[in-house]
């Protein structure tokens, strides 16, 4: 199993997330003890969309469309 570090910046605070490459973000935030806003844990509602500033990301099954994906979430 792979693991990546994942940065976040939350509230105005930076931090180094352990992810790995079978574990969803939200599941790493929250093992790493941050708290976000999510509703259905399944990529579809948006509430806990995040903006990627630089990367890549497997969206895997997500449900985000195309225009979330040009909007770069």
């Amino acid at each position: 199993m792979k693991e990546y570090v994942v940065g976040i910046n939350l509230d105005g605070k930076d931090y180094d997330i352990p992810c790995d490459d079978d574990q969803t973000f939200l599941d790493a935030i929250e093992e790493y003890g941050l708290v976000v806003p999510f509703s259905c844990r399944a990529g579809v509602c948006m509430t806990c969309a995040a903006k990627i500033v630089r990367g890549e990301v497997d969206l895997g099954e997500a449900a985000l469309g195309d225009e979330g994906k040009n909007e770069g979430f």
